[in-house]
């Protein structure tokens, strides 16, 4: 009778151990393409390329993930405005438990700001 409880609770525990892991992946991937768009001459596109191949590493996909920019073309901003990176992924494509048991709106979601480093 105990059994059932016990080992959901530790499917539970393992389950939120990769989820929080999952997040510092997408926190550092972040970072990663934010120091590319705060550079001159940075696109949209090689800010995903960085943010994406930063995730290769623990098995996420890079067709599942999400990368946005604000401002959209990241170098478009002057000396010190600051440039915010997003990426976010879908939490059923990265979790261990069946998609059947996770809300299909569940997602996991970092956004980094940095200011742009341009000469003035």
């Amino acid at each position: 009778m105990v059994l059932p409880v016990f080992i959901m609770l530790i499917l539970g525990m393992f389950e939120l151990g990769r989820a929080l892991m999952i997040k510092q992946s997408l926190t550092y991937a972040a970072q990663e393409g934010c120091r590319v768009a705060i550079l001159d001459g940075s696109t949209l596109a090689s800010v995903r390329t960085k943010a994406t191949d930063s995730l290769q590493p623990m098995g996420i996909a890079a067709t599942s993930v999400t990368v946005t920019t604000n401002p959209t073309a990241p170098s478009s901003g002057g000396y010190n405005t600051p440039v915010a990176v997003t990426v976010s992924v879908p939490y059923a494509s990265v979790s261990l438990v069946p998609s059947s048991f996770i809300p299909s709106t569940a997602v996991l979601s970092v956004t980094v700001t940095m200011r742009r480093e341009t000469v003035k």
